[in-house]
């Protein structure tokens, strides 16, 4: 019934409710005393009684390895999906830059998709981090008066 599930010679051979027993527990976030209510019948057994059942399993040495067998494998496959999205989002992302920088319209992307990188990569966590943008602006010219905008200055600076 379980045979692909515990494929693994190395490890010792488990009864059929010590399998369910695992199993659960590796597929149902590590809840022992919801593994062990799943495995065993205990419609007479106290939670307490259930939760020290559990326990004792999980102490098991036949059962730890296994336990610890399925969580090394889990951490292999989740480390290599992580690495495998980063990846492949990085690909995208220089992708899209590489459309993006043949026109001076597209900057502000181009830009996005280096601050983005910048962020998968861990190079910045908020966006105070983000690197500071000069634009240049041409004249200003507002209900016909021309607009002084002194750039890098303190706006909130009383000027003399």
């Amino acid at each position: 019934m379980f045979d692909s599930f515990f494929e693994n010679s190395d490890l010792p051979t488990l009864s059929e409710k010590q399998m369910v027993f695992v199993m659960r527990y590796v597929l149902n976030n590590f809840n022992a005393s919801e593994a062990y209510r799943f495995a065993y019948n205990c419609e007479n057994m106290s939670n307490e009684s259930v939760n020290v059942e559990a326990s004792r399993l999980l102490k098991n040495p036949k059962i730890a390895l296994w336990i610890d067998y399925y969580k090394k494998k889990a951490k292999v496959n989740t480390e290599k999906q992580f690495l495998y999205s980063l990846n492949d989002a990085f690909k995208e992302i220089n992708d899209l830059q590489k459309r993006c920088s043949t026109s001076p319209k597209t900057y502000n992307v181009e830009r996005s998709c280096i601050e983005t990188k910048c962020k998968i990569a861990g190079l910045f966590d908020s966006n105070n981090d983000k690197p500071a943008v000069v634009v240049n602006m041409g004249k200003v010219e507002y209900n016909g008066k021309n607009l002084e905008l002194n750039v890098g200055e303190d706006a909130n600076a009383q000027t003399a």
